[in-house]
């Protein structure tokens, strides 16, 4: 997941809402327990106008191989009107919350 998060990151700063002084990033999450997935949602705001589609270079590669392949989730990369929007759904297996 840290490879994802250094991907978006640095889309973002090259090109996205952190290319811009007042772009700023938003992560958010949501852990639903019946059902055993993790829902994280990157959005950026603030940054330069997002004409999509994106381009699909090896860094969105990269993003859908680890979290497709390796952590046997899914990924949707949406261009909005305000910027780029990532949503992950990933399974929990056995983990437990405190």
């Amino acid at each position: 997941m840290s490879l994802v998060l250094q991907e978006l990151t640095t889309n973002a700063l090259k090109h996205g809402s952190l290319s811009t002084p007042g772009g700023l990033v938003s992560i958010e999450w949501d852990l639903n327990e019946p059902a055993r997935t993790l829902l994280i949602v990157w959005r950026e705001r603030g940054g330069p106008t997002v004409k999509g589609p994106i381009f699909k270079g090896i860094g969105l590669d990269l993003i859908q191989t680890t979290i497709e392949q390796e952590l046997h989730g899914s990924v949707a990369i949406v261009v909005e009107a305000q910027g780029l929007r990532c949503d992950v759904h990933l399974p929990t297996g056995d983990l437990k919350t405190r």
